[in-house]
């Protein structure tokens, strides 16, 4: 974790944060940070991972497998991951909010979560996972920003720590 250097000239509602329960806990345990941080990691991992799955049957990869039936199994884990990836996130959030909103690569990190959830959106709109509806340009155009963005998500992620 980082030495709060920017707590002085940090927004009061960001230190306010890091001396709630919540972060005072995260802060003074030796194993809550790193079981949280943990978490988050796994979340993400199960987040992206049916994501890409999706994307990559969205853009051709094996036809014989129905969209409607993976939709079944990876958009439940994806929210069910999704859930976990926000609840960790704001859980490491409290820990350092006042170096957190400051750090310009969680920043880009939170940009480019709300692109990619738009995103989502935009590709099931256009897939209509759970009807049998034909895959058109709109969902493959979807799916190919969908596999560049959240990788760099995830990349932001890991790059908090060091930068």
């Amino acid at each position: 974790m980082h030495d709060h250097v920017g707590e002085a000239t940090a927004p009061a509602w960001t230190v306010a944060v890091e001396h709630s329960a919540l972060g005072l806990a995260m802060r003074s345990s030796d194993w809550l940070y790193p079981a949280v941080e943990t978490g988050h990691i796994l979340s993400f991992v199960a987040l992206v991972g049916a994501i890409v799955v999706y994307d990559l049957r969205i853009l051709g990869l094996r036809p014989a497998v129905p969209p409607l039936e993976l939709a079944r199994l990876a958009i439940p884990v994806s929210g069910a991951a999704l859930v976990g990836a926000v609840a960790t996130g704001i859980a490491l959030f409290t820990a350092e909010a006042s170096t957190y909103v400051t750090n310009a690569v969680f920043l880009v990190k939170l940009g480019l979560l709300a692109l990619a959830a738009l995103n989502v959106a935009w590709v099931h709109a256009a897939v209509r996972p759970f009807s049998d509806r034909p895959i058109g340009a709109a969902a493959r155009a979807g799916a190919v920003l969908s596999l560049a963005l959240w990788p760099t998500v995830v990349v932001c992620g890991r790059l908090i720590a060091y930068l």
